[in-house]
């Protein structure tokens, strides 16, 4: 459990680092960010997650632009009671392959920091947490930091792509397995949304 605990320490240190070090760019070359081009005050944005899809999880996330730089994206969504292999670990991957999973929901929480100081558009890094209860009998708990890429196509269509590391910790009602169980993550999503 210490070990998990310090892992989890050192990603989150390290993503304060990488803030502080993008913080010494003062240089703004993008001549959207100077001019009003509609977008930019649009302050809400809806995405479906089409990869999570595959897994049989169907969420809808909304995002808030708080300021130049940072948002935060929520979710919820439903859990089918099926999944495909995913980067996760031996042991995320045995327990679905069981009978266990239920119909479920998912929660999905991500603060966002818009390192071309241009929210909502460009790249962007943030502090993953993400739930999936498969009706009691199987929960995923999911902690990371994540780094994306999120483009606004036309006036107001939006793609966002990201991928992630982090830690998941996995709790199952099954008899053969007692305690709970940590594995490595690799979370990506491609997501397609409107700005309101």
């Amino acid at each position: 459990m210490k070990r998990q605990e310090l892992i989890l320490f050192l990603l989150i240190g390290f993503q304060f680092l990488f803030i502080n070090l993008l913080a010494q760019n003062d240089s703004i070359n993008i001549n959207s960010f100077y001019f009003d081009d509609g977008i930019v005050n649009d302050k809400n944005l809806i995405k479906f997650n089409a990869l999570s899809a595959i897994n049989c999880d169907f969420n809808i996330t909304y995002e808030r632009i708080l300021g130049n730089v940072i948002g935060i994206e929520v979710g919820i969504g439903l859990l089918l009671p099926y999944h495909v292999f995913e980067f996760s670990g031996d042991i995320t991957n045995e327990i679905v392959e069981s009978e266990n999973l239920k119909l479920g929901y998912s929660l999905w929480v991500n603060p966002r920091y818009y390192v071309t100081r241009e929210a909502p558009e460009l790249s962007y890094f943030g502090i993953l947490y993400r739930k999936r209860n498969y009706g009691k009998s199987v929960i995923f708990t999911d902690v990371g930091v994540n780094f994306g890429y999120q483009f606004i196509v036309g006036t107001r269509m939006i793609i966002d792509s990201n991928i992630g590391i982090g830690l998941r910790k996995i709790q199952d009602a099954s008899p053969e397995i007692i305690d709970d169980e940590w594995a490595g993550v690799i979370p990506f999503a491609i997501k397609i949304g409107y700005i309101l």
